[in-house]
């Protein structure tokens, strides 16, 4: 009579999956982390008592730098400050000396007599003509076609003779000016070689950054060099001064963990706490793998055991952030699979304010492999709870849709996708069901038009007249609680729900977004909100009541500090959670799923369905 719920005419493997056939252990992770600088964001070093000293030392530094503070010139010399305008002319960065001379002057006549922290670190002008952090984008970290090199700066991985302002210049003078720099062209594909970094800088214009001068557009190459030149130069007299030869030190041990095994430990944390013996999950839905990371798990062996490793057919190379999907070999027919991202993007509702980035979804669809009847005295308790009975089908015959998604930075895009998924489950009627692992990129409070908030992603997800069927997700009762008070954001607690805490330190290029030590919790700029979720319909799967755990430290809790750590290279909790798959009938061919009232379905607003438009997405309140 076969093709039921029980695998156990499936061949035995090592590693037994601990839900029953019938249920699925799912979970969601953005493995990804800090981008290139290590002291960018505050962290949680527990073996590095030093290093959060060192951090509030240099943010007290900034606040206050006391009596008698550097010059510019007391840092970056003037004889520097020549040796820079000689090398750029004789690179001809510009056609016209002129304006290298005009960069000369600049300093000479401004940048020269100002206080090194007061006047230049804290202009806020600078930040605003983007003379220090647009060359910092594009040469801290240069990806060549034979890997990644570093300018020599504290800010990035760059691991040369940072010990003083003297071992340092001629260092940097090299990257930019000397060093071959070869980058191949992403859509020709064709290689071009540079002598030097500073090849690589663009003109800044007017029309993007207004608050830069007519002259200073002009020869706006040669005044990003200085101003890189002198950022650089005062973080190095800054730490070297704060804390001698063991801000390296630290600095090493950060790299090290973040950096350079970065994709090993995660790999031990998937391996450990999502596909370990005693805790094997079904589907692992991930964001933001790089290329090397999709690799690894490719190429491990006990990973390819357990799993298909899904990843889109369009791979990101430039931004080299790419979501995956892990699928159980032994509970899919792996032979069904079809990716269908390109069909699912086709499916975007018209208002869509963008178009997913290269490698932020993955979307597949497939089936079960057929499964045998399950034990009949086991009966009545799936009948009781709404589980998958007996009497209900071949699994075989239902196709699964599968998406991993990481959405924009303001999670703008979030509701569109899911609507597009929603599309295409509606078309496999009875016999299909969808499954997400999603970066949402909500936020605790969202913003008209411009940030997601999480009340108006769930209302969302609960609307008849956008979402049919109903989507919920692995936080359903908090959902069950918005849902009871008119997604009233103050009724829920919010600690419970996040999933990132990450803010930046004083050591970067944008000390507008730089957050105090003191107000991590509370500071607007703190990255502390709700990203992450597991969606799916509740037609579709039943949620196992506490199942859900988040997990920010690979101990199987959260931990409510800033992280990444030594031990947890990413700045996203992962999630896990039990789904069971519900009960159909297949009896009626004219029944869908979802029209169905769900005895363990959540109640609903009393004022009846939402109206809610997905494109005014506003965190602050759902009206009705």
């Amino acid at each position: 009579m076969g093709n039921l719920w029980s695998s156990s005419a499936a061949p035995e493997k090592h590693r037994r999956h601990p839900t029953p056939s019938w249920g699925f252990l799912t979970a969601t992770w953005n493995v990804a982390a800090i981008n290139n600088n290590p002291f960018e964001y505050w962290l949680t070093l527990n073996s590095q008592p030093a290093y959060e000293q060192l951090m509030k030392d240099v943010q007290a530094f900034v606040d206050q730098p006391g009596d008698g503070e550097a010059t510019v010139a007391d840092v970056f010399s003037k004889d520097m400050a020549k040796q820079l305008a000689d090398a750029i002319k004789q690179a001809k960065l510009v056609d016209d000396e002129s304006l290298v001379d005009g960069a000369l002057n600049a300093y000479t006549s401004d940048f020269a007599k100002r206080r090194v922290v007061s006047d230049f670190l804290k202009d806020k002008t600078i930040g605003d003509k983007r003379l220090a952090s647009m060359p910092d984008r594009i040469t801290n970290t240069v990806n060549t076609t034979n890997g990644p090199v570093y300018r020599p700066t504290v800010i990035n991985m760059y691991t040369g003779d940072l010990s003083s302002v003297e071992a340092w210049w001629p260092q940097w003078l090299a990257f930019m000016f000397e060093t071959p720099i070869t980058i191949e062209d992403a859509k020709s594909k064709s290689s071009k070689t540079s002598k030097g970094a500073a090849h690589l800088l663009d003109p800044i214009l007017r029309t993007k950054y207004p608050a830069i001068t007519e002259q200073e557009e002009a020869m706006s190459v040669p005044l990003q060099c200085f101003a890189q030149a002198i950022f650089d130069a005062t973080l190095v007299y800054m730490l070297n001064k704060l804390l001698p030869e063991k801000w390296i030190e630290i600095k090493k041990d950060v790299c090290e963990a973040l950096c350079e095994r970065k994709e090993a430990l995660t790999l031990d944390i998937v391996l450990k706490r999502l596909a370990s013996e005693d805790r094997t999950s079904t589907i692992i839905f991930l964001q933001e793998c790089s290329a090397k990371f999709v690799n690894l798990l490719r190429d491990n062996e006990e990973i390819a055991d357990l799993y298909e490793v899904v990843a889109p057919a369009k791979l990101d190379a430039k931004r080299d952030q790419n979501s995956v999907i892990l699928i159980d070999n032994d509970k899919f027919d792996i032979s069904s699979m079809r990716e269908v991202t390109d069909e699912i993007i086709s499916l975007l509702p018209e208002g869509a304010p963008l178009k997913p980035a290269t490698g932020d979804l993955v979307a597949v669809q497939l089936k079960l492999k057929p499964l045998d009847i399950l034990d009949s005295p086991k009966r009545g308790i799936f009948d009781r709870v709404n589980y998958a009975g007996t009497e209900t089908g071949y699994t075989d015959r239902e196709t699964f849709l599968f998406a991993s998604f990481h959405g924009d930075t303001n999670g703008l895009l979030t509701p569109y996708i899911l609507k597009a998924l929603n599309a295409r489950r509606r078309e496999f009627g009875q016999f299909g069901r969808l499954m997400v692992g999603i970066d949402a990129n909500a936020h605790c409070k969202g913003e008209l038009g411009k940030k997601l908030g999480i009340n108006t992603l769930l209302a969302f997800m609960r609307t008849k007249r956008t979402c049919s069927p109903l989507l919920t997700s692995c936080w359903k009762l908090q959902t069950w609680e918005l849902v009871k008070h008119n997604f009233d954001l103050s009724k829920l607690e919010m600690d419970d729900m996040v999933t990132t805490y990450n803010a930046r330190t004083f050591l970067q290029t944008q000390l507008n977004k730089a957050v105090r030590v003191s107000e991590l919790q509370t500071s607007k700029l703190t990255d502390r909100n709700p990203k992450d979720l597991i969606i799916y319909p509740e037609s579709d799967f039943v949620f196992m009541d506490h199942s859900l755990q988040r997990d920010n430290n690979g101990r199987g809790s959260f931990d409510d500090a800033p992280f990444p750590t030594l031990e947890f290279p990413s700045d996203h909790a992962f999630l896990t959670c039990e789904l069971n798959l519900r009960r159909r009938n297949f009896s009626d061919p004219e029944h869908m799923p979802w029209d169905e009232e769900l005895p363990d379905g959540m109640p609903w607003n009393r004022k009846g369905p939402i109206e809610f438009d997905p494109a005014a997405v506003d965190g602050n309140g759902v009206e009705n």
